[in-house]
């Protein structure tokens, strides 16, 4: 299956803030699909963990995806 059209859920911390597909987390949210498709990526993963480490941000943005059985 394809990234784009796998399930996610997005969090803002320990926030559950909307789940879905990242076109449909990007109209609920209103953020671009771009954006949340960088979400999905080590690079995204890796510039929020320096944050957390650095400065100590907890609430930062977090897209999980979804197992499905």
């Amino acid at each position: 299956m394809k990234k784009r059209n796998r399930q996610y859920a997005l969090y803002k911390g320990d926030d559950f803030i909307t789940s879905g597909t990242m076109r449909e987390i990007a109209d609920k949210t209103s953020k671009t699909f771009d954006h949340i498709y960088f979400m999905s990526s080590p690079a995204y993963k890796r510039r929020t963990e320096a944050r957390r480490l650095k400065r100590g941000i907890t609430n930062s943005l977090e897209l999980i995806e979804i197992e499905e059985d």
